[in-house]
Order: structure tokens, then sequence, then C-alpha cells
């Protein structure tokens, strides 16, 4: 518990992108909503305040890495959906029913870049990033490849908002369910 506290400081706070990446992707490590504890409200609440505050950068040197850090946060949060119970819905109340077209927006983006993204199984290499240190050394950042698709993000958060239906609106809660569960 302690860890995923400092980790969803470090999320929010750190101004250091390559730190707020690498917190991001720890965050997403526990396997489900038990392993998250007390603190799971307070990760989400970490990890979408760091994504309003991705255009915040105070060294133009961090520009480089904010798509990665875009692209980890959002796979974060596609986790923290996964795993939530109906149960988590009290809590996040306020947080889901004001970022519920944040959040819509977010996983349509994530989607899209998904259908565009070659079939999975095509290169046996962990995908990276390849980036220069301020010494000018080349490294590689590893992306986690996750293992939660958008479609199956945007139909667990859709069931989310149904079991609670009268705290979004009907407009946004359709839009969910357009994409969640497309008419074939």
């Amino acid at each position: 518990i302690q860890m995923l506290k400092l980790l969803t400081r470090e999320v929010k706070d750190c101004k250091n992108f390559k730190v707020r990446i690498n917190a991001a992707l720890a965050l997403s490590m526990p396997e489900n909503r038990l392993d998250y504890g007390s603190e799971y409200v307070a990760v989400w609440e970490g990890v979408m305040r760091s994504v309003e505050r991705l255009d915040e950068m105070e060294e133009f040197s961090e520009l480089r890495y904010r798509e990665t850090l875009s692209a980890q946060l959002v796979d974060t949060l596609c986790h923290l959906i996964v795993v939530a119970t109906r149960g988590d819905f009290t809590p996040l109340k306020d947080l889901l029913f004001a970022q519920a077209e944040a959040l819509y927006h977010l996983l349509e983006a994530r989607l899209k870049g998904e259908k565009k993204a070659p079939p999975s199984g095509t290169s046996t290499q962990t995908p990276a990033e390849l980036q220069l240190d301020e010494g000018g050394a080349c490294f590689a950042v590893p992306l986690k490849t996750s293992s939660v698709d958008s479609l199956t993000a945007f139909v667990a958060l859709t069931k989310l908002y149904e079991s609670h239906i009268k705290t979004i609106p009907l407009s946004t809660l359709q839009k969910f369910q357009s994409r969640a569960f497309p008419e074939e």
C-alpha cells in the first residue's frame, strides 16, 4: 500500500516524464482489484490528474516523452477500468461523472490507434521507444504491451455506468454503449 501511495504521488506530481511513465506502468501491474486495496480510488485520481497535467511542462526537454507518457497513462486507466467492481462506483462517482466525456475520448483515441496497429504477434521483440538521455547516450524505454484492449475497457466502463444509470447524462451513456456494444 505504501508503494502504491508513492507511485501515485510520482505519477501526478513528478516533473520528470520518464519517472511518471515508469510510475504509471508500475501502477498497472497489480493483477486484480484486491491488490490495490484501499488505494484504488487514490490511484484512479492520481492517474486522471496526470492526464490533466500532460501539457504542464516546466522543461522543454520533457516534450519528447509526452506521447509515451500519454499512452502509458491511458493503458493504466484501461487496466484500472477493467479491474473495477460495481462497488467502486460510489467512491469514484464524482470522478467518473466529471470525467465521463474525457474518458470516452481517451478510450476512443486508443481504440482508433489499436485498429491502425500491426497485428499482434508480428514481432517477437518488446516494443520500445529509443530516446537520448541528457548526455546523448541512447537508451530504450520499454512500452508496455497492454493485455487490456480498449474495447474491453469500453465494455467494463459502460457496465459500471449502466449500474448507476441516473448518475451520468443519457447521451454520454449512449455513446459508451454504442462503442462497447456495436450493432453487427
